[in-house]
């Protein structure tokens, strides 16, 4: 079975629930259950209920116990999203503010090593507030790319489909001068109806995909978030510690560090290839053009069987004409050397059998 956006983030969020399937674990989606209502615990813990003793997770099953929950997948990936932005702010915020006051520490040490040391380390918090401002960027103009062409393939993608169903309809009108054209008409918008549908299940899968893409930078950001401060707290306790304790720990969480210009591009990176694919970054959209085509094939069949049951007087007469009836000739009397008109010689019989020409 196809698990909608709404069903696989439900499902998601289900998995980081414990045993009981009470209430997730994760943080991130500690906040979300709290603010996602009775409503939908219950539905939760109806699925939950259903499954708990290895009741196999059928689509009936889901059809009955996810129904609606669309909205609160959506409000999942907003708190992604959401969560995304806040830790990036919160974390460029801190890289600001700190290496301002680290530039103070730096300074007042005297003991050389430790200076040293304490130059690597601010090298490499200024180097990921620099990628840090450029990822912030690099995403803004991913999430408008991505919104444009997700636009325009699906735009195209209906165009071409509203045009196919214009031609056909135009095609049964004329070969029945209109006869055919509600059953016709019927059949063309169930193709279409269809495409429709397969769409909304390729963008619900698309919203899932660029969600999962940001949860991957949000963990980026969160590991970074967790380096720097480690960073920090070291610089800041150099002074009481040996050089080369204070050297040897600063160039270990320095490295850490700077694998951000790394990491974050290979991110960037990620989401510029879902920009390129569109639409085809979906498991959906790989069903969905042969479908169509298979769809389209079976109605113009059916179109070309209304238009035989429905000929017009036109189309009829054009078969009739088409049979060759046969040509009536009429021999020309011959004409005689002098020009005059030859009748044809009458004969008759006589009475012993001779005949005498007149």
């Amino acid at each position: 079975m196809q698990l909608t956006k709404g069903t696989f983030l439900l499902l998601t969020l289900c998995l980081s629930c414990g045993g009981s399937w009470a209430k997730p674990r994760l943080d991130l989606i500690q906040d979300i259950w709290e603010g996602l209502g009775d409503a939908t615990h219950d539905i939760l813990d109806g699925l939950a209920e259903a499954t708990k003793d290895g009741g196999e997770l059928t689509a009936d099953l889901l059809e009955h116990t996810l129904a609606n929950t669309l909205d609160i997948a959506i409000q999942i990936a907003s708190a992604v999203s959401d969560e995304l932005t806040a830790n990036l702010k919160e974390l460029a915020d801190s890289l600001t503010s700190n290496i301002a006051a680290l530039e103070d520490v730096l300074s007042a040490e005297t003991d050389r090593i430790k200076k040293n040391a304490l130059k690597n380390g601010l090298s490499a918090l200024e180097l990921l507030s620099k990628n840090l401002e450029k990822l912030q960027k690099e995403l803004a103009a991913i999430d408008k790319r991505f919104d444009d062409t997700i636009e325009d393939q699906i735009s195209q993608a209906l165009t071409e489909l509203q045009t196919w169903g214009e031609q056909q309809l135009q095609r049964v009108d004329e070969a029945t001068a209109g006869a055919g054209v509600p059953r016709a008409n019927k059949l063309i918008n169930n193709v279409i109806n269809r495409y429709e549908k397969d769409l909304n299940r390729t963008l619900n899968e698309l919203i899932l995909v660029q969600t999962l893409f940001k949860s991957d930078v949000n963990d980026a950001i969160e590991d970074y978030t967790e380096y720097a401060r480690f960073l920090i707290d070291q610089m800041n306790n150099c002074a009481e510690q040996s050089s080369n304790r204070c050297k040897d720990n600063v160039a270990l969480l320095s490295s850490k560090v700077r694998t951000s210009t790394s990491r974050l591009n290979q991110l960037v990176r990620s989401g510029n290839q879902l920009v390129a694919a569109g639409v085809k970054a979906t498991k959906n959209f790989e069903n969905l053009e042969p479908r169509l085509e298979r769809d389209q094939a079976k109605c113009e069949s059916d179109l070309d069987r209304i238009i035989k049951l429905n000929p017009t007087t036109t189309t009829a007469a054009t078969t009739i004409s088409t049979t060759a009836e046969p040509e009536e000739t009429t021999a020309e009397p011959e004409k005689s050397t002098d020009g005059s008109t030859a009748e044809p010689e009458e004969t008759t019989a006589d009475q012993d059998g001779t005949t005498t020409a007149n």
